[in-house]
């Protein structure tokens, strides 16, 4: 029996009927081997021995051995449960403590985010009234880059409650069609304020997936992501392509974001998923959008990568490329 086995057998209930029995085995198996032992020892030296004196021979040193076989086995087993039954308490400690500090700081996360998101939401009432009540278009410039800042902090709140939702709690799935999530989100982000989007996408080919309501944020971060990074003097224009492709028994869905925005740079492209990452220090938010984005696409069991759009040329906007197993037909 492997150490963590055995570790994992003492810490169940009923582990001193275990150890019971697993005493009387090893003492069993001992005194069975050095018996054995014995009697060949004792044909082979006294070969001539006569039954009687083999007998009393033989309930001497059993008489004799055994005890102190058991003895010695029990003193043994007693200072392995030693051991074991520390491990097992400094186990059970540490786990405590982990469910502990991991209690705590939900806590904290749940009461930074309602608290920022209330002041957030105060702050925004008085730019919006402020903004109602001034006609200068200079001034209104000035009040939309604290309402900007302020919606990006709400942005990253929502993603971090997402992410913890990810990594503490699961996902629940169910089979979810692509192809109604990408029609929803093409009808919210075609009128952005200042922005002139132009979002190319063909609807009707259906694709289900394995996923939950999450699978939206990862297709919106991405369309997102192609208008944050827009240049403000062309529109914006988004291609967004559904697919259903077999590779060897398996068939899956492949949704691809391309965009005509400034491209990422190759050094750049196995950076952007990382936790906090920022490929442009002039646009808003955390570095999470991406990140999420990852962790989403691979708890569905999928896969995500970024390309360029113009193959061999990054400075022509980049192509986002997200494959998610396919439900059975």
């Amino acid at each position: 029996m492997k150490r963590g086995h055995l570790i994992g057998a003492f810490s169940i209930p009923g582990s001193r009927r275990i150890r019971l029995v697993l005493s009387i085995i090893f003492i069993a198996l001992a005194t069975a081997f050095i018996m054995t032992i014995y009697e060949v020892g004792l044909v082979v030296l006294f070969p001539k021995i006569t039954v009687w004196q083999s007998i009393i021979t033989d309930v001497t040193f059993t008489t004799i051995m055994a005890p102190l076989v058991a003895l010695y086995i029990l003193l043994r087993f007693e200072g392995l449960y030693g051991r074991i039954s520390k491990e097992i308490e400094e186990r059970k400690r540490a786990e405590e403590e982990l469910e502990a500090a991991k209690k705590q700081a939900e806590l904290y996360l749940d009461l930074m985010g309602h608290d920022i998101n209330n002041l957030n939401q105060i702050a925004l009432g008085y730019l919006e009234l402020a903004d109602g009540m001034v006609k200068d278009e200079e001034v209104k410039m000035f009040i939309k880059k604290p309402v900007d800042a302020i919606a990006n902090s709400s942005k990253l709140i929502e993603n971090v409650r997402k992410l913890q939702k990810v990594k503490t709690d699961g996902l629940n799935i169910e089979a979810i069609d692509i192809d109604s999530i990408l029609i929803e989100l093409r009808g919210r982000y075609l009128n952005v304020p200042d922005k002139d989007v132009i979002i190319d996408y063909t609807p009707g080919r259906g694709c289900l997936v394995m996923a939950n309501g999450l699978l939206k944020d990862v297709f919106s971060n991405l369309i997102e992501n192609a208008i944050k990074h827009s240049g403000p003097s062309k529109p914006v224009w988004i291609g967004v392509g559904l697919e259903r492709y077999k590779e060897g028994e398996r068939e899956y869905c492949k949704v691809a974001v391309e965009d005509n925005g400034p491209g990422i740079s190759d050094e750049q492209k196995d950076k952007v998923f990382e936790r906090f990452h920022k490929a442009n220090a002039k646009t808003g938010g955390k570095g999470l959008g991406l990140y999420l984005v990852r962790s989403l696409v691979e708890d569905f069991q999928g896969t995500v990568r970024v390309e360029d759009r113009v193959p061999g040329d990054n400075t022509k906007g980049s192509r986002f490329v997200v494959i998610l197993p396919a439900v059975e037909k």
